[in-house]
């Protein structure tokens, strides 16, 4: 988020929060569904930068091309019109049956496990919200409570750059208690093909979220 996406924040941070309630299956999940910020503007980047990477990858296209068109040439229209076959397999194969699976698995089966514990997370952040604005909260901010030390959230809640984030106070009043309430039905297993689906790009995702994504780009056309 840059400096200028204030209004997006208070939205960030408490995905944060609610992911943090979730195993790392179905966090990875859930990824896909949160951090979408359609008013967000771009990060700013150096011209040349940016100019290097399309020219790279403009160039890298039209290489390419021109490599098929003439190994295509050397190798007679036989080769050429069978590798195209192949290609189109390839793109049908992708489009219809490793997209939909991975739809199937990631959209379907695993939200199935994963709506009863939101539901819970809904209900204990709905009801701190409407305590916290008709001021029926007691002032208990300076007890000990773990969730406040332990949750990478509420720590940040809880420093000056969100002091004055509308999610921040409420998170800053969530105690060990509501913790308990938000991990309910944390326990409701996903199905076999979710799980082997899910499994290559969360530990691969543990590096890096993006070679998590390759990694399941990858993995779905070879099973």
């Amino acid at each position: 988020l840059g400096d200028t996406e204030l209004m997006n924040r208070d939205v960030a941070l408490m995905q944060f929060f609610i992911l943090e309630q979730f195993s790392s299956f179905k966090r990875y999940v859930l990824k896909h569904r949160l951090f979408t910020f359609s008013v967000s503007s771009a990060l700013p980047i150096s011209p040349l930068l940016w100019t290097t990477c399309w020219a790279f990858t403009i160039c890298s296209l039209l290489f390419w091309l021109y490599w098929v068109l003439q190994w295509g040439i050397s190798n007679g229209s036989v080769t050429l019109e069978q590798w195209g076959v192949n290609f189109a397999f390839a793109v049908i194969e992708d489009v219809f049956a490793v997209q939909g699976i991975r739809c199937y698995a990631l959209f379907v089966l695993s939200m199935m496990s994963i709506d009863p514990q939101l539901r819970y997370i809904y209900r204990v952040l709905n009801r701190v919200a409407v305590s916290y604005t008709q001021d029926e909260l007691e002032n208990n901010l300076g007890e000990i409570k773990v969730v406040q030390h332990l949750s990478g959230a509420c720590r940040v809640s809880r420093m000056k750059i969100g002091l004055d984030l509308s999610a921040a106070k409420i998170l800053r009043h969530m105690d060990d208690v509501d913790i308990e309430v938000c991990r309910l039905n944390r326990d409701v297993g996903m199905s076999t093909l979710a799980v082997v689906i899910v499994s290559i790009p969360v530990y691969v995702g543990a590096l890096d979220f993006i070679l998590g994504e390759i990694a399941l780009d990858s993995a779905l056309p070879a099973m």
